[in-house]
């Protein structure tokens, strides 16, 4: 991605200062754009929306975008993690760890409770498809498939879908 940094940084770091909406705009159609569910591929294998991952963590996080940042009033890593956690799904969670990770220890103590709490189902993004709506929590190898189903012969995990829209407001 150094290559995309190096081509587009320049251009993006110019607009910023002559249209005060210009950096929460476009977090937030990069964040949009990442967060769209797409049926023909699994959420790791989705190479681009890991690049639109890995523009959101360098806008967030790198030197290069540190006077932006100083001069919008609006704090890019909190906002990011509030989406991240509003909006659940396997690469807002990666953006959320990579955020905790890069954050200070208030930052962290601040955060990785709600970033947890927003995968629905546990703690272990690589166990949960959080995905799309419609995706159910993996069974543990060590679960009895026959206490995984009701009465009625329902999954009981069907309760554990992400919401379709945003949580509400942390």
């Amino acid at each position: 991605m150094d290559g995309a940094y190096l081509l587009w940084d320049s251009l993006l770091l110019e607009l910023s200062p002559q249209q005060s909406a210009f950096l929460p705009c476009f977090l937030e159609a990069l964040l949009g754009a990442m967060s769209q569910y797409s049926p023909s591929q699994q959420a790791d294998k989705n190479a681009g929306k890991e690049a639109l991952h890995l523009w959101l963590l360098h806008i967030a996080c790198s030197a290069t975008w540190t006077q932006v940042r100083k001069e919008t009033s609006l704090d890019v890593s909190a906002w990011l993690m509030k989406q991240c956690c509003l909006q659940p799904g396997y690469w807002s969670y990666k953006i959320g760890q990579a955020l905790l990770e890069k954050g200070d220890s208030d930052f962290a103590e601040a955060w990785s409770d709600l970033l947890e709490a927003s995968l629905v189902g546990g703690s272990d993004a690589e166990d949960i498809d959080v995905e799309h709506a419609g995706a159910r929590a993996r069974p543990s190898s060590d679960q009895d498939p026959a206490t995984s189903e009701d009465v009625d012969g329902q999954d009981w995990r069907i309760a554990l879908m992400p919401p379709s829209l945003p949580i509400g407001v942390v």
